[in-house]
Formats: structure tokens, sequence, C-alpha cells
């Protein structure tokens, strides 16, 4: 139905009075009025007033265009026609009585609005485009007119719809349409233009201008030949007046100037535009660039002539065959080896061509092996053929089936090679094969003993090698008892002396002997009691068994910070309280080392120490800001053997040891151990 203004939603009072104007409404529009009297002028008026409510009330319902009326005051709906009810697609009691409000059909409320503002004004409505919604939901464009008529003394609105959805599409498609051919004709590495009826350029896509340089004036008219090659523009201009003079096709091989003046080979096609009459009207044609194809055809030609020439020269025999066994085509090696002409064979089956007329049996089959190739199988047979000078060559033949892209078989490749000394060659070569095997068979039984020797002598080197790293780790335990030993013994004995040494001195310079005397010795003395003490300290530091492994890395450090002037800090996490003394040495001799390398080699000027505890053992990093090295194989043996001890040490406890540097930016040592020997599930911070 067509939407129409509507009013707030009635009582039940108010339906019932719209329900009695719309019966009565009805009966005006579909029925003439009876007679009131039986005058023969006032029955010929109801007469003529009769026919003339059939003929609207015909008209109304039998309008292609959607109709309705509908109450000013309240805005429902008294009548549609059935093309109302078709386009909305509603059933006629779901619409009478209900306003469009109801019903859904207004996706904007501010178009209802503007055209109930027009019919406020008096002015009536013509042709105002609109959307609506259908009952499905399927957006609609309709030309809506609308006006303010009276019926049984009520002011009512009637309102024609003309549903131009279609029409709306149509315009879509076309404007879409339009725009994908500009973008293709851009798009497309052809160039596209157009000429009028006798052949004069109207159009021209920008991929012209852009190849050749020329502007739309220059290209106008006949402008375009003037960026063809001189050699064809004559020709190209000549063909192109005879075509439209006749109005046949154009299509043309010509040379394009390009814009830096070079030449490129293009094809123009140009095809006549006819009206209804059949005259040309236009012309519309193309400009495809071809240069790489016609470079490919001359290169393609030269490739055919070498190819026959190695064909020809070949030293097999090579033929073409149709897919049932006839020769179209062989080289002059097949033709030279039985001394015969092209045309002795050429069109004639393969089977009955002179190369098989040694016996009936070859010829069939041959003629077996064709037919198996007929059908795409790859056939190879062994044969002997009559030479021109009567020797029996023996000839290795193959057929190889060329297929479409449906799968047929349209022809047959034949070649053929001489094997006769290579079959006499063969069979010296199965001699030799034989007793080859027999030879390699006695040197493999051979190998095989040897093999088991040397399996057994490599399992005893790696027992060997296993006693070997066992008695490495319990040198190194016994090396570190011994450093214990020998500290202790310095520290319980030499250093108890001397410290006596010490206090004897001192009392000789109380007893008055010479001062300076006195002061040097007593000065040497000391001196001698903190070497040893450090010569005690470096062996085995007392620390690591009465402090632990922290108390004795911060002593350690803290004696090579006084000594080098070097800025040095300790960090500390997580560290237990109790570390096996043999991890803990470890890790210590670790930072010995790196501390004596950094002082010797690095150059730095500050060194990061951390003691780290992991999920299963102890981490030591040692990091200093100098000088680094190219760590390699030959720098590790031109430094000595410093690193090497250090990462045999960890690997004895089942530890990982590895060293971060470069040139120019320091060197970070890495020591892990595990807490407990076996547990050498790696590194994890």
């Amino acid at each position: 139905m067509v939407p129409t203004p509507m009013a707030p939603k009635p009582t039940k009072k108010t339906q019932s009075r719209t329900n009695k104007r719309r019966s009565s409404l009805r009966r005006a529009v579909a029925r003439p009025s009876q007679p009131v009297a039986p005058s023969g002028k006032r029955k010929q008026a109801g007469e003529a007033l009769r026919e003339h409510q059939e003929l609207l009330a015909k008209a109304f319902r039998t309008s292609p265009h959607p109709i309705g009326i509908t109450e000013l005051a309240t805005g429902r709906c008294i009548e549609v026609n059935e093309a109302c009810l078709q386009l909305f697609g509603f059933r006629r009691e779901e619409v009478i009585g209900n306003t469009t409000l109801s019903l859904g059909i207004w996706p904007k409320q501010e178009d209802r609005a503007r055209l109930v503002d027009r019919l406020k004004s008096g002015e009536p409505v013509r042709d105002l485009e609109l959307n609506f919604s259908t009952r499905s939901g399927e957006l609609r464009h309709i030309l809506v007119s609308a006006d303010l008529v009276e019926l049984s003394g009520r002011p009512c609105l009637i309102t024609a719809g003309n549903d131009i959805t279609e029409r709306k599409w149509a315009e879509e498609a076309l404007r879409v349409s339009e725009e994908r051919f500009r973008t293709m004709a851009e798009a497309v590495p052809s160039f596209l233009f157009e000429t009028d009826a006798v052949g004069w350029n109207i159009w021209v896509s920008a991929g012209w201008y852009r190849l050749t340089g020329q502007t739309p004036d220059q290209v106008a008219g006949h402008g375009w030949a003037d960026a063809l090659h001189p050699d064809d523009r004559a020709a190209n201009l000549d063909q192109w007046l005879h075509c439209t003079e006749h109005g046949v096709p154009f299509e043309a091989k010509q040379r394009l100037r390009r814009v830096d003046g070079s030449y490129t080979w293009v094809i123009a096609r140009v095809l006549p535009v006819r009206d209804d009459h059949g005259s040309v009207c236009r012309w519309v044609g193309s400009v495809t660039e071809v240069d790489e194809i016609v470079r490919a055809e001359e290169a393609l030609r030269e490739s055919e002539q070498r190819f026959r020439a190695i064909y020809d020269q070949t030293y097999e025999f090579i033929g073409l065959l149709t897919s049932d066994g006839t020769l179209i085509d062989v080289n002059q090696t097949a033709l030279a080896f039985r001394g015969l002409q092209r045309s002795d064979v050429v069109g004639k089956r393969f089977w009955e061509t002179p190369w098989w007329d040694l016996s009936c049996e070859l010829q069939e089959k041959l003629k077996s092996a064709i037919t198996k190739a007929a059908t795409g199988e790859f056939v190879r047979l062994r044969a002997q053929h009559r030479a021109q000078d009567g020797a029996i060559e023996e000839i290795d033949f193959s057929l190889t089936p060329i297929v479409d892209q449906t799968g047929t078989v349209t022809q047959i490749i034949t070649e053929g090679r001489r094997i006769t000394a290579l079959v006499k060659i063969q069979d010296r070569l199965r001699q030799a094969h034989a007793e080859l095997e027999r030879r390699v068979q006695e040197r493999t039984s051979e190998l095989e003993k040897v093999n088991a020797v040397l399996l057994q002598q490599q399992e005893e080197l790696r027992r060997q090698q296993q006693r070997l790293q066992d008695l490495t780790g319990k040198l190194l335990v016994a090396q570190e008892s011994e450093r214990q030993r020998i500290a202790q013994e310095l520290h319980d004995d030499i250093t108890q002396r001397l410290a006596a040494l010490t206090i004897d001195l001192r009392h000789l310079r109380l007893q008055g002997s010479p001062v300076i005397e006195l002061d040097q010795l007593h000065d040497r003395a000391k001196q001698l009691t903190t070497d040893v003490q450090r010569m005690s300290h470096q062996l085995h530091p007392s620390a690591l068994d009465h402090l632990g492994l922290e108390e004795a890395v911060h002593d350690h450090v803290e004696e090579f910070a006084v000594r080098t002037g070097l800025a040095t800090q300790v960090v500390v996490r997580g560290l237990p309280s109790m570390i096996p003394l043999t991890q803990a040495t470890c890790l210590y001799r670790v930072l010995q080392e790196s501390l004596q390398n950094i002082q010797k080699h690095a150059n730095a000027t500050s060194v990061l120490i951390r003691l780290l505890t992991t999920t299963r053992g102890v981490g030591l990093c040692v990091h200093d800001d100098g000088r680094g090295f190219e760590d390699t194989p030959e720098t590790a043996r031109r430094n000595g053997l410093g690193l090497t001890s250090m990462a045999e040490r960890v690997g004895v406890l089942q530890g990982t040891f590895r060293v971060k540097t470069k040139p120019g930016d320091g060197t970070e040592v890495h020591a892990w151990v595990p807490l407990e020997l076996g547990d050498a599930g790696g590194e994890q911070q």
C-alpha cells in the first residue's frame, strides 16, 4: 500500500466509527448508488453515475500502480488496490483498519514528516521519491503522488505510487558499469580508442598518452599516425581509409614510437559499430603492445631452424607418427641409415617402410607397439634392422605418445639408437660385474671382520676415556686436598714462627738496638708474614671452610680491589647457607682465575661479580668492561690454559661453563654447578 500520513492510534469508539465509514466507502467505490426516484431523468442520471463509479472502481482495482485511501484525521487505511498489496507483501485484512506506521513500512520517520508537512500546507505532492520497506524487509524506491479528497463528508488522503526500484537498480548498475569500464580502460595493457563514422579519432585512453607522449590535441583526427614508424605510416593510413570506406574491420601490426624515442611493436584492431539501419555510426578499437611476442616469434623461428639442424644431424633416428601409425616426418639420420628419400616413407604405415622388412614377425611386433602407444602408453622395444650396406644392426626403439588437453593421443614420437656396440660392451660389463660382485663379497666379509675389531677397540677407548675423566676428577680433588694440607701447614707452622720472629724483633728494638736496622728487619718480617698468608689463602682460603662461599668471595674481591685499584661490586641473590665444599671450591677457583685474567689482559675499569641460586644449583657470573677478545679456538690456544682449566673444572662437577665476549665490548664468564652431583639439568635463571 502507498503510505499516507498517520494519526495517533484510535480508541475502540473511533475504531467502530472507522469501520462504518470504511464499509460506506467500499459501497461507494465498488457499487453504483441505487436510484432514489423512478423518474426518467433521475434514472438516467443514476445509471450514468453508476457506470462512472464502476469505471472508477475498476480503474482503482486494476491499476498497475499502488493506490491507497486513508482517513486524514486517523491515518487508518480505508482501501488499497491489489497492486499495493502485491508490492508490500500484505494481505488485505492486515492492512484495512491499520496505519502505515503500525505496518512498519517507513524506514525513515523524517520522510513521513516531510510528506505530512507538504500536505498540511495545502501543496499537492507529485512524484516525491521516497524509500519504503516491504513486509519482508526489502527496500523499495517509490515516486509518491498524494492529494486530499472528501469522501462522504470526511477529509481523506488518496495516494498513488510508481515503483522505480528496478529503474534505480538499473541506473546504479549503469553507473557501476561505466565506472568499471573506465577503470578497465585504464588498467588493461591495451590502449582503447573511438572514432566517428569516417574514422576521425575522438577519444583515446590514457595509456596511449603515457606510452607515446602525445597530447589529446595531437592525437585528434589522424594525428595518432604521427606516432607510427615512418616505414609503417603510409601503409597503415591507406589500409585504415580503405576499411572506413568499405566498413570492414581493421587489423595491422605496426611499430609505435615510445615517449623515449624507441619503437615497440603493437597490433591495432578496429571494429565498426552499426546503427539500427546497418550503417556504420562509429568505430571502436584497441592497440596492444606485442613487442615481446614479436621478438619471441623471431626467436622461435631461429629456434626452429636450429632445432631442424639438430633434428636432421643428430646421431639418433627420429620420426613422427599419427596415432594410427602413419609416418608424417623423419630426420635425415634415419633416411641415411637405409639410403632412403623422404618421399619413400612419408605417408606410409611405419611398419610397412623398408626399415622393418627384415621379417613379418618384426612388423607385427612394431604394429602391436604402436597400438599400445596410441592408448597413451610409453613403449620401448629392441629390434634388428638391415643397414644400407647390408649389415644387421641392433636398434633400441621407443614410442612416446603426445596427448592434447583432453588426454587424447594425437601423435607419436619414435626414436631409435644404434646399440650394436653397446650390446657387446654390456656383455663384457656383465662378465666384469659378476667378477666384481665376487670380489666385493670377499672384501665385504673381510671388512665385517675388521669392523667388529674396530667396534671392540672403540668400546675399549670409550671405557678408557671414562676412566680418564674419573681420574681427572680424582686428581682435582687430590690437588685441592694437598693445597689444603700445605695451607694448613703454612698457617700452623711457618706463619706462627714468622709471627714470633716479628715479636722478638720488636723486643730487640725496645731493648735499644739500632732503630733503623731493627725497623727494616721488622718490616721485612711483617711483609713475609703477609706474603705467606696470601699464599695460604690462594692455595685454599680458610674462609671457604669456616665462613662459606659468600664470605670467601667478598674477601677475595676486596683484596683484588685493593691490589689492582679497580672498581668492584659483588651481588648475591638467594645463595643457600650450606653449599658443599667441592662446589664452593670450584666456583671460587673460577673467580680467582677470572680476576687474574682481568688484571692481566682486560684493561678494565670496573668488575661485577654475581652469585645466583638457580632451581637446582649455584651460578657465578664475572663481568668486566674491558677490551674483550675474539672467542675462537686459535685465541684460546694463544691465551693459554686458563679458560680450558676452568671449563674442565666445572665439567667434572657436571656443570656448565661459557664465555661471552667480543672485541671492545668486555667479557662475561658464566659458571654453573649443581648442588648435588648427577643433577645436571642445566642452568636455569
